[in-house]
């Protein structure tokens, strides 16, 4: 079996029928999609960082993270355009900025990432987040947007065929789970890396595990054929 990316369109009809289209169809490159066999894990609810069910799209994965760049929605969603063509820029400057021991980076943000329209989301451009390893859309902007998530755009496409697992987290459905206060409240480091970037400090936060614990790892488990999602503190036995 191989993952396909499908496009299709739905008609209803005044009788309460419907009539469903196919657009396209063709498959979806995923590098090694079902090859990575994941633990079953028990996680203290103070230990969890992010768990979700939703979109997740590329190579499952099971990984240390060593670098979150997070957007905060609601700050995101405060900021001018001009702003916010600001905040991709920086996020540009993170993307290239590394270190040996910076492998394993996730980005977090809302609304679409490489979005043409600032105020839906993020208007990066693909050489801006090409050596993330993880890309988390946050499906919240401010109470009177919710906006859409890059499912079935040609960005998407590109990001998976990198091998960078696209997630899409839903805050306000169910189970689905986001520490605000880590990403507001971790220390972070934009500034040693972005110079003069002190008016988005808020906004962009880059925090990095080394930093926020020595007594354990932060966790990453993604399944692609489960579309589960968790992050968590992996502490010693």
């Amino acid at each position: 079996d191989y993952p396909v990316d499908l496009e299709f369109t739905a008609n209803f009809t005044e009788d309460g029928d419907y009539k469903i289209s196919l657009l396209q169809c063709r498959p979806l490159q995923v590098e090694g999609a079902a090859m990575v066999e994941l633990p079953k894990v028990q996680v203290k609810d103070e230990d969890r960082i992010i768990s979700a069910r939703g979109a997740v799209i590329g190579r499952s994965l099971l990984a240390s993270v060593d670098r979150f760049v997070y957007v905060s929605p609601q700050l995101y969603a405060r900021l001018p355009q001009q702003a916010r063509h600001e905040v991709a820029r920086i996020i540009g400057v993170i993307n290239h900025v590394g270190g040996e021991d910076i492998r394993t980076v996730m980005m977090l943000g809302p609304g679409r990432w490489g979005s043409t329209s600032p105020h839906l989301g993020l208007p990066v451009r693909f050489r801006d987040i090409n050596r993330v390893s993880v890309l988390c859309e946050i499906v919240a902007m401010h109470e009177n947007l919710v906006p859409d998530v890059s499912l079935g755009t040609h960005f998407l496409n590109e990001i998976v065929e990198r091998n960078i697992l696209y997630l899409a987290l839903f805050p306000q459905q169910g189970d689905n789970f986001l520490s605000t206060e880590f990403f507001e409240n971790a220390p972070s480091r934009l500034l040693e890396l972005v110079p003069g970037a002190e008016e988005l400090e808020g906004v962009i936060r880059v925090i990095d595990s080394a930093a926020v614990t020595t007594d354990a790892s932060i966790r990453l488990m993604a399944d692609a054929i489960d579309q589960s999602v968790l992050c968590y503190y992996e502490r010693p036995a």
